[in-house]
């Protein structure tokens, strides 16, 4: 039952060291992960690159984090809900999963703050992943934008969860 997505981003070119530990003995081995001779970008774009990319991702494991939250709490029975909070907490989950997005295809919009959800901003998130992800190619200024605007909008649900359970 392992889950398919979302996929995280691209490892960033360098040293790293792998971990194995088995019946209590540690083994660790060196590797060298090199960017595709290919691919021609600097290293200062690819920074760029994998930067806003793990800020996509990292966006989306605190929202997974915060929607789980907001799913224990509804599934909890025992859990004491004052007037309208419990209709707020399933207005800012949002239904369903987040999906793959399809980048050929489809495409995100900024949404007025009460419009939006956990759901529809982890979609969002992902969408700016796979886009930053997908091209060999310094992230344009309405990329890197559009992954500012995004944080920020988490910050917001977060403090809207926030005050729902005060």
């Amino acid at each position: 039952n392992t889950p398919s997505g979302p996929v995280g981003p691209f490892v960033h070119p360098g040293t790293y060291t792998i971990r194995l530990t088995v019946d209590g003995k540690i083994n660790e081995q060196p590797i060298l992960v090199r960017l595709d001779p290919r691919v021609s970008i600097s290293d200062v774009d690819l920074q760029a690159q994998t930067d806003n990319s793990l800020a996509c991702y990292n966006a989306y494991k605190e929202l997974q984090t915060l929607r789980e939250a907001i799913d224990k709490n509804l599934d909890n029975t025992k859990f004491k809900w004052k007037k309208g909070q419990r209709d707020l907490a399933v207005a800012l989950r949002g239904s369903g999963a987040p999906d793959n997005p399809d980048i050929m295809y489809g495409s995100i919009s900024e949404s007025p703050l009460e419009r939006e959800t956990v759901v529809g901003l982890q979609d969002k998130l992902l969408h700016m992943l796979l886009l930053l992800q997908s091209v060999d190619a310094k992230p344009t200024g309405q990329a890197i934008g559009a992954v500012q605007k995004l944080q920020a909008r988490k910050l917001e649900l977060q403090a809207k969860w926030k005050e729902i359970t005060k």
